[in-house]
């Protein structure tokens, strides 16, 4: 479970900041980083997380949120 803003547990939460897209469900995260900052991540970043690594600065939060469909099932 992750904490939303008032300090409760909550079984989705979507994040969306400039480079990085996660998505945590129960305790999981999916991460979504863009193609052009992977370089700036290092293997504690993304340990035991779902990462997908592609160019996302041109797309809408919904076509990111189909992205997770099509590539995490």
């Amino acid at each position: 479970m992750v904490p939303n803003g008032d300090g409760e547990k909550q079984d989705l939460f979507i994040s969306f900041n400039g480079n990085q897209t996660s998505i945590f469900v129960k305790d999981e995260e999916l991460m979504f980083i863009d193609e052009s900052t992977k370089g700036s991540y290092t293997t504690s970043d993304t340990f035991e997380n779902v990462v997908y690594e592609g160019t996302l600065r041109n797309l809408t939060h919904a076509e990111m949120l189909t992205l997770k469909n099509n590539n995490f099932r």
